[in-house]
């Protein structure tokens, strides 16, 4: 919560010389309560303070919060677009191992059973699959899954 213009005034002129208080006069000026253990120095130098003293500037919130409603309100939008859905699912999914693994097995299970040359159906069932899980080059190389 910001500070009062007031009890800003009263905290500056505190450093300046020892005061009771202060008040604002409504005309641009200030009414200063020294206390008595203030030297004629201190007053004249907290004097001088209060007529060319001016509050912190506040803070324009409003502002912030208008741009933070703007940028908010666009990542919810995109999240709710089912491109950014499906873009997001693929990269969790892609990010874990097991996902991975799970979306492999299918194709090893075809690999072990198959004989060294798969038929052509062999062939496309793999090659689906694949196409299916978006796995890479690597893994079929890797695995010696030659389609042909």
């Amino acid at each position: 919560m910001p500070t009062p213009p007031i009890l800003q005034l009263h905290q500056a002129l505190e450093a300046v010389a020892p005061i009771d208080g202060v008040a604002d006069l409504g005309d641009g000026t200030y009414r200063i309560d020294f206390s008595d253990s203030a030297t004629s120095e201190q007053q004249a130098a907290a004097e001088e303070l209060a007529k060319i003293w001016q509050p912190e500037p506040e803070q324009e919130w409003a502002k912030f919060t208008d741009a933070l409603a703007q940028v908010t309100g666009f990542y919810a939008a995109v999240a709710q677009s089912p491109m950014c859905s499906f873009i997001t699912a693929r990269m969790v999914r892609l990010a874990s191992r097991e996902a991975f693994q799970d979306a492999a097995d299918p194709l090893l299970q075809i690999w072990n059973a198959a004989p060294p040359n798969l038929t052509a159906e062999q062939r496309a069932a793999v090659q689906a699959l694949a196409d299916a899980h978006h796995l890479p080059l690597a893994f079929r190389a890797s695995n010696q899954i030659e389609v042909q």
